[in-house]
C-alpha cells in the first residue's frame, strides 16, 4: 500500500489516465491474500513472471502465486508450493527466478533454481552461503534478504552487519 499527496487531484483532473482503482490511493488497502497462510513473514516479487512469493515458516513452507492486475486491482492465483520442508522468513528473487531464502536457526542463505520452481521441486534447495570458502560468521541468523540481479544481499542480526555477494 502506498500513499501519495497529490494524486488523488491528478485522478480527478485526468481519470482515463488513472483508470484502474486499485491506483487510487484514497481506497482503502484490501487483502490479496485472505486464507491458507498460516504466519507470513517475507514476501518477495518477481516481476518478470508476476510471481509473487510468501515465506511461511510456521508452515515451513514458501508458496508462489501469480499476480494479475485487472481493472478493479489485483488477483492472485492458487498457491504453488515453492520450497518446503524449511522454516524461511525471507526471500527474494533474482531476474532469472531463481528464489533465495534465508535459514536463520541454520545460519544460511539457500536457493532454488527458476527451473526446480518450474518443475515442482520444492525439496532440492541448495545452500549458497556460508559454502566451503566463507567464513562460517558470514552469516549469522540472517535477516532481511534482496537481490539486484547481480549480488544478494542480508542482514545478519546476531553481529548487526549488512552482507553482500
Amino acid at each position: 500500500y502506498w500513499q501519495a499527496t497529490d494524486v488523488g487531484d491528478k485522478i480527478e483532473e485526468n481519470p482515463a489516465l488513472y483508470s484502474s482503482v486499485w491506483l487510487d490511493p484514497r481506497r482503502e488497502p484490501q487483502p490479496l491474500i485472505s486464507e491458507g497462510l498460516e504466519s507470513p513473514v517475507g514476501l518477495a516479487m518477481d516481476h518478470a513472471r508476476h510471481g509473487l512469493y510468501v515465506a511461511d515458516p510456521q508452515a515451513l513452507k514458501i508458496y508462489r502465486y501469480i499476480v494479475t492486475a485487472t481493472s478493479t486491482g489485483l488477483m492472485v492465483g492458487e498457491a504453488v508450493q515453492a520450497v518446503s520442508n524449511f522454516q524461511a522468513r525471507w526471500v527474494a528473487v533474482d531476474g532469472q527466478g531463481d528464489v533465495y531464502f534465508s535459514d536463520e536457526l541454520g545460519n544460511r542463505i539457500l536457493r532454488v533454481s527458476a527451473r526446480q520452481v518450474l518443475d515442482g521441486d520444492t525439496t532440492g534447495a541448495e545452500v549458497v552461503f556460508p559454502t566451503g570458502a566463507t567464513s562460517q560468521s558470514s552469516v549469522s541468523a540472517p535477516g532481511g534478504l534482496a537481490s539486484d540481479n547481480f549480488h544478494v544481499y542480508w542482514a545478519n542480526k546476531e553481529v548487526g552487519t549488512m552482507m553482500a555477494r
